[in-house]
């Protein structure tokens, strides 16, 4: 910022001397009025004041103004509402351009230089939503925001966080079909994701599929809810199972504004019939599929410290200040989405283009 003041200061003297004194500000009254109003106004809000005048610049800012850390960064806010194609990152205090960035997967990033090079980056900045979207973070979901608030110029379409992806586990010889959506309602960005998993019957089995579910438990939903505590992803005792059939309830999480449900199903036919001797063990050539569903609020993403993202992308009980079931009831995150909400009317975009990946 010191650098764009130097500027302006070299460039505008030379064309305040050649008008005058009533010509030079493009507010009619008298000066003296205009220099009480500055006196009465904050750092930030005096410098917002003068840029709006190139007189009123020259004359109150003759050197760098001297600001504290908040008071820049709520004017570099006020000059991102303005100035498309640059966004304010919270990690470093400073606008970048946004751009977006083809990658090997098919995706775009979203995002300045900033978060992806610097290792003492804020980690509330650098995380994703979860593993199963680990594309989406911050920087993207403030742009989608900024486009909603400011204009198209501001940031990528709210279509462009929707994708469709199937993705093969080879290790566990599990296929992942995976579905993003996404809406606006009432000024707060959520997303949702339906997460379809299945054995391929070539490499994997029941078995192995269980095995997966539980490698990745915290990413299944969210950080905080682990495949062991979650009624739909037990164990069936009373057969020896490794999964339970079961349609699922909407459930939230405690913690974070995500709410969910879990379908479990035995498929009609198993691709191999193998049994043990007894009739307790586990049928391994049995067609399981489990359908996740989940849906996030993401708040007004004006912030990373906002307690919707940063209670999402928060693992650690020590930096969640408030829990989200002292604040939001169980399934109104579903429940808003579903327009069960009547206060609410999802704003939606027409998309530049879409993502999607098909790694089989």
């Amino acid at each position: 910022m010191d650098r764009i003041f130097l500027w302006l200061r070299h460039l505008l003297p030379g064309y305040q001397r050649s008008l005058s004194a009533q010509e030079r500000c493009t507010l009619k009254i008298p000066s003296e009025l205009v220099d009480m109003i500055l006196e009465h106004l904050q750092p930030e809000s005096a410098i917002a004041f003068a840029l709006t005048c190139r007189a009123l610049f020259v004359k109150h800012f003759p050197k760098s103004a001297q600001l504290t850390a908040p008071a820049r960064a709520t004017l570099l806010q006020w000059l991102e509402q303005d100035i498309p194609r640059l966004y304010f990152c919270h990690g470093c205090a400073c606008l970048h351009p946004w751009r977006a960035t083809l990658q090997f997967s098919g995706y775009k990033f979203y995002h300045g230089p900033c978060w992806w090079n610097r290792r003492d980056i804020e980690p509330v900045m650098s995380k994703c939503v979860s593993d199963f979207r680990a594309d989406l973070t911050y920087s993207w979901a403030r742009l989608v925001m900024n486009r909603h608030l400011y204009g198209a110029l501001h940031g990528p379409p709210l279509q462009d966080i929707e994708a469709t992806q199937r993705i093969y586990d080879s290790f566990y010889g599990v296929i992942i079909t995976i579905f993003w959506s996404a809406k606006i309602i009432s000024n707060n960005l959520y997303i949702h994701g339906t997460m379809v998993f299945r054995s391929d019957g070539e490499k994997g089995n029941a078995q192995s599929l269980r095995t997966f579910i539980e490698h990745f438990e915290c990413s299944l939903v969210c950080r905080h809810l682990r495949a062991a505590i979650i009624p739909e992803l037990c164990r069936d005792e009373e057969s020896s199972r490794p999964f339970h059939p079961t349609s699922g309830n909407i459930r939230s999480c405690p913690v974070c504004f995500t709410d969910y449900q879990i379908r479990v199903a035995l498929g009609d036919s198993p691709r191999r019939t193998t049994r043990k001797s007894s009739q307790r063990e586990p049928i391994e050539g049995e067609d399981w599929s489990i359908e996740v569903a989940r849906w996030h609020n993401l708040g007004e993403c004006r912030s990373p410290h906002d307690l919707e993202w940063c209670n999402l992308v928060t693992g650690s009980p020590s930096r969640i200040l408030v829990r989200r079931e002292d604040m939001c009831g169980a399934g109104m995150v579903h429940r808003v989405w579903m327009k069960e909400d009547l206060g609410s009317t999802p704003i939606r975009e027409t998309a530049v283009f879409s993502n999607s990946r098909d790694v089989i």
